[in-house]
């Protein structure tokens, strides 16, 4: 045997089989929350200690906030860079950069909606505070209100906090134009929302969210706060811009995660209940919902419970067994109010949450026990922090199996809101609805052909496209619709009895001479037909005119005992406007209707409709201020411009009440008229849209002054020249609407 061989054995002999490979520890999340309240990431120094801390720790992940109140801690970015940033630094990319070389990821902690504090620093005029604060009117005004019309939630006077409406169509797009610059100008691993929710149930009350949901369901009430078909619609304006925001990150950069700082407030849902668990029932926050449906990666419960022995131990186990088994398509973790608890506590918590799912999230990195916090960290790393675990990857980012729908849908180049499309495989149908920029999507479609469908709300006929999907990619697509005269169509029809018998109980009585009081509908209707109206049975709706309005029946499977199974109409709205309505996101553009509100058809002064165009809510906008026990004296005319007209006084009209929901007074000769109508006044009237106005009318050939106000369904007029009996009569909107869509007046039929 040659020499060296025989060394080579005996070494082998000596030192033994040779170990195996140590294999990697599996993958999971050990992070903590980094506020911006504290130091993090404000400067160099911050940063680099806070890297530091986490390799000390033994983390894998931060989740940084980086935008606390509409504001940046990062300079590439169209909203202020927050106040307390050192100048010049870029705290985000610094923070990538150094992170990068740990390996450690980085989720940009994003708060959602919540824009303002009371004693907030943020001198940049271009702040949403500034431009669409609760004091901008209409449109403008992008905040939420809770149901007294407070705009803030507050803890105390001098110290609330302000909320963006997620129901107002230009937060959605401003939110996601916001996140989505993160997004695509930083290397970011994950963006994560948080208080993407309501304040609470009571909020949600911004005059456009309102309109829209009143649009959208046919109801012209306010609704109360625990409302079951207005919680959901809340819910969902929520879900639809966190599912938006899931398809368009995908779109541009499909590794970036999305996930969701989630509530969990006390116990968790009782015998697992969702539907009555603290988010969905007091924030209207359906996380759960978007890990079933796949519109997150993941979400981070926070779970913030003492380890006390008692309840709050019991709601925090609760939660996690909750998390263990409804992680649905995606996944989730544990989030721990580390503050809260001693090392021992902390620990002991960290060891029962680990394994509910991918981990857990300490809040806060800051904050992270009471008590030592240098030897807390050292203890992370030492007692279960100690294998050098790494983040997870998803396999539904890393290896995809699925794809996804992306689109738009625009009515002649304006966002059609609640729109139905039906994707379908041959096999099976699936649906999803616009939102209110006229977005629509769908997540994790199985690869291949579809046939995409939707009711154009012009033409009430189907749209069709194909669209073929890939996994891992986002299809996307527009679909512009363009317009034709729908309004133009009217087929004679006959008539449904409802309509007869709601005119029996209500006019029949003035018809026998029974009652003395002015019609609500007529003396007979002189047109019964159908009109477009795209989410009716065929695309069109019974309708039949009558003098004052317009008795519609546009479902008529529903209910027929049921009140608002006939309506009626919202004439005023669209006489004003100039927008002939022909489905719930459909409209025909025509000009505002220069028709006299009231006296003579050939009256040449008095005001028409179009007078009101810039002084009604037509979209929640144009609130007046409270003036209850102010004489009337104001005045309209017919171009539009108001005056003030002293005479007026002697007729001594006054403010009695203001109706909060349009923000308008009403004067006490309209409010006393309530108590004589036959049915509730609002299913007659509609809210007041307008303040009420005095004008010069020609009436039977004679100039006289008379108070108008408009409301959504009718215009109400207060003649003091009448007899007692007629002085508050509606105007003809009826005749008036039929002469303007249709461009005869009905006698000429």
């Amino acid at each position: 045997m040659p020499r060296l061989l025989a060394v080579v054995i005996l070494l082998a002999l000596l030192i033994g089989p040779a170990p195996l490979r140590a294999q990697a520890a599996p993958a999971q999340l050990r992070a903590f929350w980094v506020d911006a309240f504290h130091d993090g990431i404000k400067t160099p120094a911050q940063t680099r200690q806070l890297i530091a801390d986490v390799r000390r720790a033994g983390a894998n992940a931060l989740f940084v906030q980086v935008r606390r109140r509409a504001d940046s801690y990062f300079r590439d970015t169209f909203e202020p860079v927050a106040s307390d940033v050192a100048p010049g630094y870029d705290p985000l990319a610094d923070l990538i950069a150094q992170a990068r070389a740990q390996d450690i990821q980085v989720h940009a902690w994003v708060v959602t909606f919540p824009a303002w504090r009371d004693g907030y620093a943020q001198p940049d005029r271009n702040h949403v505070w500034y431009q669409h604060g609760p004091n901008q009117a209409g449109w403008d005004n992008w905040f939420t209100r809770d149901i007294d019309g407070r705009a803030g939630e507050c803890a105390a006077p001098g110290d609330c906090g302000y909320f963006l409406d997620p129901g107002h169509p230009a937060v959605a797009d401003y939110t996601i134009k916001a996140l989505m610059h993160l997004v695509r100008r930083y290397d970011i691993d994950g963006l994560h929302l948080d208080y993407v929710r309501y304040p609470s149930a009571r909020y949600g009350y911004n005059p456009v969210s309102l309109e829209r949901f009143r649009r959208a369901t046919g109801r012209s009430d306010t609704p109360a706060p625990d409302d079951t078909q207005w919680m959901q619609w809340r819910r969902d304006q929520v879900t639809k811009l966190v599912k938006r925001l899931y398809l368009e990150i995908n779109a541009v950069k499909p590794q970036v995660t999305l996930s969701v700082a989630a509530i969990a407030w006390g116990a968790a849902p009782p015998n697992g209940d969702w539907s009555r668990s603290s988010p969905f029932v007091r924030t209207l926050q359906d996380w759960r919902g978007w890990l079933e449906a796949g519109y997150i990666d993941f979400a981070i419960p926070m779970v913030y419970n003492r380890e006390d022995g008692g309840q709050q131990q019991s709601w925090y186990d609760g939660w996690v067994d909750y998390v263990r088994h409804n992680q649905g398509r995606r996944a989730a973790g544990i989030g721990i109010g580390a503050w809260l608890n001693t090392a021992d506590q902390n620990l002991a918590q960290i060891r029962r949450g680990a394994d509910a799912g991918i981990g857990v999230v300490l809040y806060s990195y800051a904050l992270p026990v009471a008590g030592d916090r240098g030897a807390f960290l050292d203890r992370l790393r030492r007692e279960v922090w100690n294998d050098n675990a790494p983040a997870p990857r998803f396999a539904w980012k890393t290896q995809p199996n699925a794809g996804h729908l992306l689109g738009q849908v625009l009515l002649d180049g304006a966002p059609a809101d609640g729109l139905t499309l039906r994707l379908s495989d041959g096999a099976r149908d699936s649906y999803t609805t616009t939102d209110a920029t006229g977005s629509f999507g769908m997540v994790d479609l199985p690869p291949g052909s579809y046939r995409l469908s939707l009711r154009n709300p012009f033409s009430a006929s189907d749209w069709n496209t194909d669209v073929t999907i890939s996994a891992g990619r986002v299809t996307t697509l527009t679909i512009p619709l363009a317009q034709r005269d729908a309004a133009a169509e009217f087929t004679p029809a006959a008539p449904d009895s409802a309509f007869g018998a709601l005119w029996n109980r209500t006019d029949q009585p003035v018809a026998q001479g029974r009652v003395t009081r002015s019609w609500m509908w007529g003396p007979q209707p002189f047109a019964t037909g159908s009109e477009r109206y795209a989410e009716a049975p065929g695309g069109r709706r019974l309708v039949q005119y009558w003098d004052k309005s317009r008795m519609e029946i546009t479902n008529p499977g529903g209910n027929r005992n049921d009140l608002w199974f006939v309506t009626n109409g919202l004439l005023t709205k669209e006489l004003i406007s100039g927008r002939v309505q022909v489905g719930n996101a459909g409209f025909v553009e025509r000009a505002p209707a220069n028709v006299p509100v009231a006296g003579d058809p050939d009256d040449p002064n008095g005001p028409t409709y179009a007078s009101f165009a810039a002084h009604a809510s037509l979209n929640g906008d144009r609130r007046a201020t409270p003036a209850v026990g102010a004489t009337i004296a104001q005045t309209i005319r017919r171009d539009g411009t108001l005056g003030f007209d002293q005479a007026l006084l002697r007729y001594g009209v006054q403010n009695v009440e203001y109706n909060r929901e349009l923000g308008h007074n009403i004067p006490n000769v309209f409010r006393d008229y309530f108590g004589t109508l036959p049915l509730d006044w609002v299913f007659v009237l509609g809210y007041p849209i307008t303040e009420p106005f005095w004008a010069n009318v020609k009436v039977g050939g004679q100039v006289k002054d008379v108070l108008i106000q408009v409301y959504e369904r009718r215009v109400l007029t207060y003649t003091p020249a009448n007899p007692a009996q007629y002085r508050v009569e509606m105007g003809n909107v009826g005749q008036h609407y039929w002469r303007w869509r249709y461009g005869s007046t009905p006698w000429q039929r």
